[in-house]
């Protein structure tokens, strides 16, 4: 994927009051296992994309304090595709899922304390965001003789919230050169329940699903430094533990995660009224085992019947994300 963001922000330099806008990646993922993987039929690709747009207002209350707020409008989507395996059939068929999500709405607040003159204190809150994918097209490739069990222009519904976010950060300066900044993310996940696809046309082969997921809240604790190694030329470093929340039993080819570690890196350059960043992160969790005998704890896995989600082995994550940021100030 290809996270990106904007933001601006507007009002004379001595003035209290502020107006920004912002538009940013929050959250989102891409999965690419191909089609001749032994899961193929649980997933080939999936592509879930969420793009927040932020206006807000601030207000400077005193040379120490200043509150904030703004409204959260998100849009997304997602696209899916699987294969079909089909018993008693030769030959595979395919399905793909495209579809766009209604604008959602959603809120956050902010604080601001400068605590001393050396540090400062922040507070913020995103709230829940509900993602609706209403009428989105599903395309079924399947052999002739069952094309009436896949109806043609068939359409899908689904819904996927977004999980609400409180943060709270420190940051100290050590001296006119060098700071440190500490954060702790709680991030409500545990709103995510169940991943429910409706289709508008059912049939005996074309049955909506609802396949458990049953989050659990997780967390985030970050650390990083400046330096200011010369006039207008400063370089970062940071590092961060991000918790899972995604329970044993419960990992999918969608979501195939563990607990990770991000280690960070960056220059930033200034010179006149433009700015200039170049940033590397590197993400990395170790491997994590899943078992048949976990998804049947978990209520994921039906001994008869199988499972549509969960596929046994053992998954790891490495992640390389080059970034570069120019800023400009009128």
């Amino acid at each position: 994927g290809t996270p990106f963001s904007f933001y601006a922000v507007w009002g004379p330099s001595e003035s209290k009051l502020k107006f920004g806008l912002g538009a940013f990646t929050p959250f989102g993922s891409g999965v690419n296992w191909g089609n001749s993987w032994n899961g193929r039929d649980l997933l080939n690709e999936i592509s879930l994309k969420a793009i927040q747009i932020q206006p807000t207002v601030s207000y400077k209350l005193s040379d120490r304090f200043g509150i904030g707020a703004g409204l959260d409008l998100t849009i997304g989507g997602v696209q899916l595709s699987r294969s079909i395996l089909i018993d008693g059939q030769e030959g595979e068929g395919s399905v793909a899922l495209d579809g766009s999500a209604t604008m959602a709405f959603g809120y956050n607040i902010g604080l601001f304390y400068a605590l001393t003159e050396k540090l400062d204190l922040g507070l913020s809150y995103r709230s829940r965001v509900d993602m609706e994918v209403e009428g989105g097209s599903a395309e079924f490739v399947v052999p002739s003789s069952l094309a009436s069990m896949f109806p043609e222009g068939n359409t899908f519904s689904a819904t996927l919230p977004l999980p609400s976010v409180t943060t709270i950060g420190l940051t100290y300066k050590l001296n006119e050169k060098f700071q440190i900044g500490t954060q702790f993310d709680w991030v409500g996940w545990s709103a995510y329940k169940s991943l429910n696809i409706d289709f508008e046309e059912n049939t005996s082969l074309l049955e909506d699903t609802e396949s458990l997921r049953n989050y659990e809240d997780s967390w985030v604790w970050h650390l990083g430094g400046e330096y200011m190694v010369a006039e207008g030329v400063h370089l970062r470093a940071g590092f961060y533990y991000d918790t899972t929340p995604v329970q044993d039993g419960y990992m999918t080819a969608e979501t195939p995660d563990n607990n990770r570690l991000g280690f960070t890196g960056g220059l930033g350059y200034s010179f006149g009224d433009i700015q200039l960043d170049l940033s590397f992160l590197y993400i990395h969790t170790g491997e994590r085992e899943q078992t048949t005998e976990m998804a049947i704890d978990a209520g994921t896995y039906n001994v008869e019947e199988g499972s549509r989600d969960v596929m046994p082995g053992t998954y790891r994550l490495n992640a390389f994300i080059p970034g570069i940021s120019i800023g400009y100030k009128f």
